[in-house]
């Protein structure tokens, strides 16, 4: 049962051994960490091809669903239902099947959190780029200093720094989703782009795509998920401004990309607050693998779907 997708391999295996909990399918299957599978059980779950029901010890269980479609070869994994049309084509799933060979988008936030004890250790995106790549990069943020004041005598964890109603309702998601594997940069108008874990300073100014000249930003993501063997993209932005323009205009397919979702709450008058923290929830849904087409936020928002750049 070592090939194919995690989804694909937990099929086989409850097709064979039905009743299996969480813990007893991570451990058949070598799969780390055991929310992954908790995740994707989930998700195949809600789909109907899975059940997950208490079993005597009292944890859940899973079985096969009352209509699986499984060849007697290779099994394949469940199709996403077609509920809706966008961009020509139907939706992917929101969920990715592997969270270690994901990457997670999300933005910076105007607030910011300081802390009385610095942190200073951590990776750095940089790290993951070519040596010119990381050069041009490193260039614009000393650039971005000289425009807006930093202060970088104390630097922690991106996604501790940052603040607002995206990370108010998100934090506890991106620890979760982190510790899970997946890999998670956040767009900068400081630092350009930035590793959740990446430590920084505390500055105030939104992004301005001319301090990212020729699409750095853009050939910064395609060179990370060519380094990390990114397989699926996800990404939570809102529906308008420069975060926006930028991201849509990534290339995944130069790095061999097809699964890129850009997931935007809907736009509505007034949403300074609501669109962030829908992105936020979001997270927490993304984490807790309850994320779909039908999802709404707490304030009724969607999300609407936008697929990867096309070739050419």
């Amino acid at each position: 049962m070592n090939g194919g997708t995690h989804a694909q391999r937990i099929i086989a295996l409850l097709s064979e051994r039905p009743g299996l909990n969480d813990d007893e399918v991570a451990s058949a299957l070598g799969i780390e960490p055991r929310q992954t599978v908790n995740q994707i059980c989930r998700r195949l779950a809600a789909s109907g091809v899975l059940r997950r029901d208490r079993g005597p010890s009292g944890k859940i269980v899973n079985s096969i669903g009352d209509a699986p479609t499984l060849p007697s070869s290779a099994p394949t994994a469940p199709r996403p239902a077609k509920t809706a049309q966008q961009d020509g084509r139907f939706e992917r799933p929101f969920i990715p099947d592997d969270l270690r060979r994901s990457l997670l988008i999300i933005p910076c936030s105007g607030e910011k959190r300081d802390f009385a004890i610095a942190d200073e250790d951590g990776p750095a995106i940089a790290q993951s780029l070519p040596p010119d790549l990381a050069a041009e990069l490193l260039e614009a943020r000393q650039r971005a200093k000289s425009f807006v004041p930093f202060d970088e005598r104390r630097l922690v964890p991106a996604w501790q720094r940052y603040d607002g109603a995206l990370y108010e309702a998100g934090r506890d998601a991106l620890a979760r989703l982190t510790a899970a594997g997946m890999h998670v940069i956040i767009i900068s108008g400081g630092y350009g782009a930035v590793l959740a874990q990446e430590p920084i300073g505390c500055y105030n100014t939104r992004l301005k795509p001319s301090w990212w000249p020729n699409r750095l930003i853009e050939r910064v993501l395609i060179a990370y998920g060519q380094r990390h063997g990114i397989v699926s993209v996800r990404t939570l932005i809102s529906a308008t401004g420069p975060y926006i323009t930028i991201l849509k205009r990534v290339r995944w397919h130069e790095a061999g990309i097809d699964d890129a979702l850009l997931l935007a709450p809907e736009a509505e008058p007034g949403g300074m607050r609501r669109s962030p923290a829908t992105q936020g929830q979001a997270l927490a849904a993304l984490s807790d693998g309850t994320l779909s087409p039908a999802w709404r936020s707490s304030y009724g928002l969607r999300l609407t779907a936008h697929t990867g750049q096309k070739k050419g």
